[in-house]
């Protein structure tokens, strides 16, 4: 198991639930234009039937009650998406999935039913080989789901040939399908994985400070400007106290040491998606914990730094200020600076709460 959960998973990524709901997500217009062809598409068929099949016959009926069932599982998973994007809530992503597992469950059962009437009357397997393929290629999901259902679908299209035609050559073409459609199913999931992959390591690298590694400021604004902060929390501004003189004196590169060494400390009392280089000496912590207990750890970083290895000792000054909802995440950040400039007017190396 771990090592299909591993050719299907990185280890520092999304999980294939979490990917194909993001997946899902993301290719939300394409999805709706689909679907919304596949219930046109359908519709027609059923009325064109109405006006040109013999209704007098049991099959041609049938037929038509098939075209109906298409377009309505079409119309009604198309709705479900329109639903589950307004909102942002697990409920509402439950819904998305259910409708796209239950689509791709359905149009299978579907294309091998329409199949099998076309089969037994003489005919090809062109619906099951359209609708299969382009199944796979449109909706992606779990790969040991849509592997299931390939190899199922490609026994069944076997056993329908050889009850039909008996065992012939013919039954090596539907096993070949059979391995098409499932390299047809690994390739768009993996594809996708590793596109996405591979873009959100770009991102990330554009949102991270290249001294640092720690989120920056462009990271920092981004966020502010969600005004997502975490309810009992906190923001705390924080520089390193008389840093110009740290250039000045030893030269630019021991101020980058100390950078990094304030950057380690951080990395170890918070979290990677809580701390942001403000700009030049300044960090901006977006605490998940109230101001008591962001205090405490801040006060632990000049703890640490008085107790590091060099010949001019570092400290840190910050300001505080607690998550109100009735301010924005810009004033709450506009208050932890005026709390940083007072503890600078009053000696430094202090950390204070507004």
């Amino acid at each position: 198991m771990k090592k299909l959960r591993a050719l299907f998973q990185k280890e520092d990524y999304l999980t294939p639930s979490v990917f194909i709901m993001r997946l899902t997500r993301q290719n939300g217009k394409m999805e709706h234009a689909i679907l919304r062809y596949i219930t046109g598409m359908e519709l027609f068929m059923m009325f064109f039937g109405l006006f040109t099949f013999n209704l007098a016959k049991p099959r041609a009926i049938l037929y038509i009650s098939l075209y109906a069932s298409l377009s309505l599982a079409a119309f009604l998973t198309d709705l479900a998406f329109m639903i589950g994007e307004k909102r942002n809530t697990a409920k509402r992503n439950r819904l998305i999935m259910a409708s796209a597992y239950f689509f791709y469950i359905f149009i299978h059962i579907w294309a091998l039913t329409v199949t099998t009437l076309d089969v037994t009357r003489g005919g090809t397997y062109w619906a099951a080989a359209t609708a299969l393929v382009a199944t796979g290629v449109f909706i992606v999901l779990h790969p040991v789901f849509t592997l299931s259902f390939s190899i199922m679908a490609t026994i069944y299209l076997g056993a329908l040939h050889v009850y039909v035609n008996g065992w012939s050559a013919s039954l090596v073409n539907i096993l070949l399908f059979g391995m098409v459609l499932c390299i047809i199913d690994i390739r768009m999931y993996l594809g996708a994985y590793n596109t996405m992959y591979v873009e959100d390591r770009l991102r990330d690298q554009s949102y991270r400070d290249g001294l640092t590694a720690i989120r920056n400021r462009r990271a920092l604004e981004e966020k502010l400007d969600q005004n997502s902060l975490a309810a009992g929390g906190c923001i705390a501004l924080m520089d390193i106290d008389d840093f110009k003189g740290i250039n000045d004196t030893e030269g630019h590169q021991s101020g980058d040491e100390a950078l990094l060494l304030v950057a380690s400390c951080l990395r170890d009392l918070f979290k990677d998606e809580e701390i942001y280089r403000y700009g030049g000496d300044e960090f901006v912590i977006l605490s998940e914990h109230n101001t008591v207990e962001t205090a405490d750890r801040m006060k632990k970083v000049n703890d640490r730094l008085a107790n590091a290895e060099r010949e001019i000792d570092i400290r840190i000054s910050c300001g505080i200020a607690d998550n109100d909802p009735c301010r924005t995440a810009e004033e709450t950040l506009g208050m932890a600076d005026t709390v940083l400039y007072q503890v600078k007017q009053n000696g430094k190396g202090q950390v204070a709460v507004f």
